[in-house]
């Protein structure tokens, strides 16, 4: 279940967007998301299979898992800009790239940056949640965010009726419950 929820709150936007600003905002708003979530996608994915079995092995065998995750998110930190500053630069020509209806997706990505910024800073390390058996916990987390995710998009539509005001609120959702998750790993790592 905590899988579908998930899955439905990564969905969310693309089903809202659509319902509420069309399906030509949402294409746009799905064309940011995949160029801000593929670069780091694929270094992410990597770095959570080596985060992964070091946990594991330190876990198991009583070590200092807090050690461990304050110095990836050093790594994951210097890596994310790397990232991220690239396609922050790009963002502003990609209309010059794809052409002029890619304006707007650049302003998406821009907004969205952030929220994606310090996701990447905690995807890797999420596979504490098998690791220390927080599932459950996680479980009333993905909820909540998928109610606060619901709520940023609907009332930034039905207070302002702005794709770019919807997608701000989406994006500080992000950032707060990201940063919320990360505290949270940081605590239960001791």
């Amino acid at each position: 279940i905590l899988t579908f929820i998930n899955n439905l709150s990564n969905e969310l936007p693309v089903l809202l967007i659509s319902k509420y600003f069309g399906f030509g905002t949402a294409g746009l708003y799905g064309l940011a998301i995949k160029i801000s979530k593929t670069p780091p996608g694929i270094v992410g994915q990597s770095i959570s299979l080596v985060f992964f079995n070091e946990a594991s092995k330190l876990y198991n065998n009583d070590g200092d898992l807090h050690k461990l995750l304050k110095a990836m998110q050093k790594k994951l930190f210097i890596a994310a800009l790397l990232i991220f500053i690239p396609i922050f630069i790009i963002s502003y020509f990609l209309d010059y790239i794809f052409g002029n209806s890619w304006n707007e997706a650049g302003a998406y990505v821009r907004i969205l940056l952030p929220w994606l910024f310090i996701m990447f800073l905690n995807s890797p390390i999420s596979s504490l949640i098998e690791i220390l058996n927080k599932q459950k916990t996680f479980l009333v987390y993905g909820v909540i965010l998928l109610i606060a995710r619901f709520l940023a998009l609907y009332l930034g539509f039905t207070i302002f009726n702005d794709i770019k005001i919807s997608l701000m609120f989406f994006s500080v959702v992000g950032v707060i419950f990201n940063l919320y998750i990360f505290i949270y790993f940081l605590k239960i790592s001791k």
